[in-house]
């Protein structure tokens, strides 16, 4: 049979065709998820006047931003703020956020919520949103001091998600009945709380 005549079968084909190889994307971090989270929810850029925050970038307040330059000897600008990149704002995450908190200690299923709840609210009044959560329809179990130790974290185990949500909710309710100016906020906080 002459060579120039033969057919090739479609086995063939593929056997010739080199093999593509996938390359391997790392697996994100805990903190890099929620972080994609975060910024989903914040945004890149805002300066609302009625926002008690100021200008945020990524979240991260102006005043966050001075205070973490400032410790370490630099002092910045909101024009410093509005060229930050991501990776600048990561880092404060980290270091003023991620790392305090003690996210990690938590059950993962309320890791991501408690996170948000640090940057959207300050770390004292998401620990105490937490401990509402913890105490929610019992007799006190903890203090709802505001502050993350070994006690909240053992009693954090009894918290689903749902919970953790609902009180949540309820203290962007009694956020808004404190300051009614806030309510323009409402239906991005319900999302948000809906969401994470």
């Amino acid at each position: 049979m002459n060579q120039e005549n033969k057919t090739t079968t479609a086995e063939e084909v593929k056997a010739t065709k080199p093999k593509r190889t996938r390359k391997k994307t790392p697996k994100k971090s805990e903190f890099e998820t929620c972080m994609d989270h975060v910024f989903e929810n914040e945004g890149i850029l805002s300066d609302d006047p009625v926002d008690r925050g100021g200008l945020t970038k990524y979240g991260v307040t102006i005043s966050t931003y001075k205070k973490y330059w400032k410790d370490k000897g630099e002092e910045k600008t909101e024009d410093d703020l509005r060229k930050a990149t991501k990776a600048e704002v990561l880092e404060i995450y980290r270091k003023n956020f991620w790392e305090p908190s003690r996210v990690e200690q938590l059950p993962k299923e309320i890791r991501m919520t408690y996170f948000d709840m640090v940057v959207n609210h300050g770390q004292g009044n998401a620990v105490r949103i937490l401990q509402k959560a913890i105490n929610l329809g019992r007799i006190s179990l903890i203090s709802e001091d505001g502050l993350i130790g070994k006690n909240t974290i053992s009693h954090a185990k009894k918290v689903s998600r749902d919970k953790l949500q609902a009180s949540r909710a309820l203290f962007y309710a009694n956020l808004i009945a404190r300051r009614p100016q806030q309510e323009k906020f409402w239906l991005g906080w319900y999302r948000r709380c809906k969401n994470t």
